[in-house]
């Protein structure tokens, strides 16, 4: 099939998977974050508040001093991203502890999406199945620079997609964008690209944002980028 064939079939998403925020639970502990269609429909019907205050991740003095305008966000606990089953993922355990949770999560969900669309990862291996993440947050990068030492690989943003792809085996593009708020939509738009102009049968497309220090929040509040929240 030559592009411009391509450029007139259908494009259809066939699987997702993901976390997004769920607010507090009843106990007043962060819940363990939303991964299913059904449940996020049901609770965006119903109104739901998945934002939490930002003491959950550094102190609130950053707030009461006024360094950083507002003091909540919308997070996953922090044990979502530390739940990873290395060799699931052909990973050496050693190694698992230097890469970047962002690169944990996403083989996670990516996986979820595989299952979703009833497509076996192992059907996949040598395809030209293409990844394209968008992903702008170096927290975790800018706090483990000794880390760093040890496998620059597990930190660099452009590794992000570039994980996905070494470890399902994908032949494809594989692409790490950053535009700032965008980047996710520019991921998706990408990958749909890929296919409509026939690079790839299968596209993965997807984001990621960890927010767990204070360092970007306080660069957004000097250049008025945060709206104040008393």
């Amino acid at each position: 099939m030559n592009g411009i064939e391509s450029y007139n079939e259908k494009v259809a998403i066939v699987g997702v998977g993901f976390r997004l925020p769920s607010g507090y639970t009843e106990n007043g502990d962060i819940g363990p974050g939303l991964k299913d269609c059904g449940v996020l429909w049901d609770s965006l019907m119903k109104g739901f508040d998945g934002i939490v205050h930002t003491n959950e991740r550094w102190s609130c003095n950053y707030h009461e001093l006024g360094n950083i305008a507002s003091h909540k966000a919308g997070l996953l606990p922090l044990k979502e991203w530390g739940m990873f089953d290395p060799l699931l993922f052909g990973i050496n355990p050693n190694d698992s502890s230097v890469i970047d949770p962002q690169q944990r999560l996403l083989l996670k969900v990516t996986m979820e999406a595989l299952e979703d669309a009833q497509i076996d990862p192992l059907s996949l291996r040598g395809s030209d199945t293409c990844v394209h993440i968008g992903s702008s947050a170096t927290d975790y990068q800018n706090t483990n620079k000794e880390e760093i030492k040890k496998n620059i690989f597990g930190f660099t943003p452009n590794s992000i997609a570039n994980r996905i792809s070494f470890s399902f085996d994908l032949h494809g593009e594989s692409i790490t964008l950053d535009t700032a708020c965008s980047s996710s939509l520019n991921a998706l738009y990408q990958g749909y690209n890929a296919i409509k102009l026939g690079n790839s049968k299968i596209s993965i497309s997807g984001g990621v944002n960890m927010i767990n220090y204070p360092l970007i929040s306080e660069s957004f509040t000097n250049l008025n980028m945060l709206v104040k929240i008393f």
